[in-house]
């Protein structure tokens, strides 16, 4: 992975054994999304995501299901 970042986004998390560990590159995402919808998403909206921000998050089994952690990097 080549984002900036990357690496040091996971040390804010408390979780550190995880069953799995994710990474959004929201504007990325947003692209994506944005191609595949009907109707287009306006671009005055697409707009408001383009920072270079990402979510960052863990995924743990806990006593009563799932237990997720995330953080949003701005």
């Amino acid at each position: 992975m080549s984002q900036p970042g990357f690496s040091k986004a996971f040390e804010q998390l408390e979780e550190t054994r995880s069953l799995a560990r994710l990474y959004v590159d929201v504007p990325a995402a947003v692209q994506t999304l944005a191609s595949t919808t009907d109707p287009p998403i306006p671009p005055s909206r697409l707009e408001a995501l383009q920072a270079p921000r990402a979510l960052v998050g863990t995924l743990n089994v806990a006593n009563q299901g799932l237990q997720v952690q995330a953080v949003e990097l701005a």
